[in-house]
């Protein structure tokens, strides 16, 4: 609340910014790649539960998507799919694949 109560008192609330040079005055925000969400909240530690609109479809379907990586890695095609694929053996983003997998409801495919 803290950081809210200064933010409003800093441009970009209630009057304009200076944009291009100062694009972020005022209350402190991160982007994220959350498109279609209608709302976003914490589900704990490592998760947001999202409420998005299904592009396909157009109906609604709550997802949850983890912290830091903010996207879901079932929205996208990706070599870590083909099943020719092999982890090299620093491969960093392996463990958070089985994560995201699993999550997701996908865990046969986190090899």
């Amino acid at each position: 609340m803290a950081d809210i109560a200064d933010g409003a008192a800093k441009p970009g609330l209630s009057t304009p910014i200076d944009w291009p040079t100062k694009p972020y005055l005022g209350v402190k925000a991160m982007m994220v790649p959350l498109s279609a969400s209608m709302r976003v909240d914490n589900l704990n530690d490592n998760l947001l539960l999202a409420l998005r609109r299904d592009d396909a479809t157009g109906d609604m379907q709550p997802v949850s998507i983890p912290k830091g990586a903010y996207l879901r890695l079932s929205d996208f095609v990706n070599e870590y799919d083909f099943a020719d694929y092999q982890y090299p053996p620093t491969d960093k983003f392996r463990d958070f694949h089985k994560f995201g997998r699993t999550i997701e409801g996908y865990p046969e495919l986190a090899r």
